[in-house]
Formats: structure tokens, sequence, C-alpha cells
């Protein structure tokens, strides 16, 4: 609620000051700005990983607010106990210790650059390149549903739908559309991480976009086994004739 408050008192805050004529320093004007924008990651998801991204406006400003104070202990004394007050409540989020403090992390290369990972991380990312070598060489599309866009950088490939993060329930008719694009692609696998987001049934992707699922069963062939229950992989069938009528593959 703070990013609210924040958002919404330095926005008017900034106006007041400008209606009476005064200046206001620029860099308060920013993160004035930035603060609403970015304070959706935080109410999309109500942990500490999505607070972490859309706290950071918010933070840029506390720090300016306590530059405009005008003794250097008082600037210290607030700033200091600011970043321990951080460091107390993330440094059991913060990657870089966990990497050093709990067994598995594994380094991985991601786009010429050497990444520590847990466990659970870097066996996805694993399992995306071994389907990819296996079911979409030479640059073939592939489609990871519903909330991986990351996969597609990673495989260097471009994301064969216009929702790349598919967690809202959605009309038959916008399903249809994404369905013309899953056609058009002609991607080598699907992978369907079929899980109810926040323990909510509706969000779960057989039921949020239910058209869509029906038809990747349809046309796609299941992969045994998976490495985890909630993945439902799907490798291309082999080439074979449509009958456009029925969109059902025959011999």
């Amino acid at each position: 609620m703070a990013l609210l408050a924040f958002g919404i008192g330095a926005l008017g805050w900034v106006f007041k000051e400008r209606l009476r004529g005064r200046p206001v320093r620029p860099e308060l004007v920013a993160v004035a700005c930035a603060t609403l924008p970015y304070a959706h990651f935080a109410f999309a998801r109500a942990d500490v990983g999505h607070l972490a991204q859309g706290i950071y406006p918010m933070l840029l400003g506390i720090f300016i607010l306590l530059a405009t104070l005008r003794t250097w202990a008082s600037k210290l004394i607030l700033s200091v106990l600011t970043a321990a007050v951080s460091l107390f409540i993330l440094a059991a989020w913060q990657p870089g210790i966990l990497a050093r403090t709990q067994d598995g992390w594994r380094q991985i290369n991601v786009s010429g650059s050497t990444i520590s990972m847990d466990p659970g991380t870097a066996d996805a990312v694993q399992l995306l390149r071994d389907l990819t070598g296996r079911y979409a060489p030479e640059g073939r599309t592939v489609l990871v549903l519903p909330f991986w866009p990351g996969a597609y950088p990673l495989l260097e490939r471009e994301a064969p739908l216009w929702e790349i993060y598919a967690l809202s329930p959605r009309t038959e008719d916008f399903q249809r559309a994404e369905i013309e694009r899953i056609k058009n692609a002609d991607p080598g696998f699907v992978l369907v991480f079929n899980m109810a987001m926040d323990s909510r049934e509706a969000l779960r992707f057989s039921n949020s976009h239910r058209l869509m699922d029906d038809y990747i069963r349809a046309h796609f062939e299941p992969v045994q086994p998976t490495p985890d229950p909630a993945y439902q992989i799907y490798k291309a069938l082999p080439k074979a004739k449509i009958n456009p009528t029925s969109e059902k593959v025959v011999d």
C-alpha cells in the first residue's frame, strides 16, 4: 500500500508545487511519475519477488528525500537504517546469498553470460533446450504456455502468439485468433505448464484457455514421460493430409 500512497502523494505534491510556481527537483518528478506504473508488478502477484520489481522508484524517492536533509549525520543515519531494514527483509531471498548457502545451484550459460541458477530453474532451462534440440531444430518455432515468456529469448525464438503471458481468462474469439497464429507458426513442440496459479482453478490454462488447450491436444502428440506432473509436453504430428472441412488429421 505504501507504493500507492507514495505514488499518489508524490504526484500531488509535484503538481501542487508547480501550481504555486515553486521549482521541484527533476529526479523527484521522475520517480513520482514512475512509481504508479511500476506498482502494477506488486499488485499482479503479491509476493516478495514482484514487490522487489515494483519498489525501485519508491526507494529512489526515499533516498532523494533523504538527500534534502540539512545535516550530514541525519542523512547517514536514515540511509543506513533504510538499507539495513531492506537487507534484513530480503537477505533470505537474495539469489547471491542462496547460491552460497544452498546445495544444487548450477552455472548455466545464457546468451554468452554465465548465470547461477537454483536447481528448479536450471532443470527447466535444460528441459527447454533438450526439447528444442529434439523437436524444433534449425530455428523452428516453439510454443511455451502460459507464463514462461523468458523461454523465447532463452531459445532465441520469436513468440508465435500475441499473448505471451496467458494468465487471464480469454474469450472464444480471442482464442480462435490465437489458434490461427499457432497454425501459421507450426511449432515443433508445445509445453503447457498446466498449474492452478495461486491455487485458483480458473487460472489453470486448461480452464482459462479451453479452446486453445483442446486444439493443442487434438493437433499435437503427447510426449511421455514428463519430469513434472504439471508439465504437458506435445510434439508436432508427422506430416499428414489435413481435411480442410473437418480439420482432422487423416492417413
